[in-house]
Order: structure tokens, then C-alpha cells, then sequence
């Protein structure tokens, strides 16, 4: 199984991060990897689903995503399932250090 983890620290407040964190349009400028689309709700919402495409390493592998969880200002957590039977997840967490 192939896995890829990605942290990053952001030195900025919290309201900012999550804020850009949900705004799906201005997700190309933290994660230019991704393409979400075919929301059937806001991405901050447990159980908003949609349809994604990651191009990465070359490949272009298509998923359809889930909103486990979300807490304001504290956690998005997502989950999917991609077209070649693997699965993926995203957690964003925004707290202070």
C-alpha cells in the first residue's frame, strides 16, 4: 500500500488557516495537487460528499470523498475512495503550538 503524509506548521492565525482551508475555490493556492468538485454541501459540514481528481507523481487517480468531522476553527477531517480501490484522507487541524 502506498502512503503519503504531508504536516505543515503555518505561522498565521487560526481563523485564517481553517478559513482557507474550507473556501474550496482557494484551494489550488494551499494544495495545487487536488480538484475538488460536485459539492453536495459546504466542506465544512459532516457528511458533504464530492468528487475529486489528484494529479500527482505522474498519475491522475479519481475519488469520491466524505466529511467525517468537523469542529469550527479546530478540524475538517476527510475520507474516500478512489477509482483503483485504495483509499485516501485529509485531516486539517488548526490549533495553537
Amino acid at each position: 500500500m502506498r502512503h503519503i503524509h504531508e504536516e505543515a506548521v503555518v505561522q498565521a492565525p487560526v481563523e485564517h488557516v481553517f478559513k482557507l482551508a474550507c473556501d474550496i475555490d482557494r484551494q489550488a493556492e494551499w494544495n495545487p495537487y487536488m480538484e475538488v468538485r460536485n459539492l453536495s454541501g459546504p466542506i465544512d459540514t459532516p457528511g458533504t460528499t464530492f468528487d475529486s481528481t489528484l494529479r500527482l507523481l505522474g498519475q491522475e487517480i479519481k475519488s469520491k470523498g466524505h466529511v467525517v468531522d468537523a469542529k469550527p476553527m479546530r478540524l475538517l477531517h476527510i475520507k474516500g475512495s478512489d477509482d483503483k480501490g485504495g483509499a485516501m484522507g485529509l485531516r486539517v487541524r488548526a490549533g495553537r503550538r
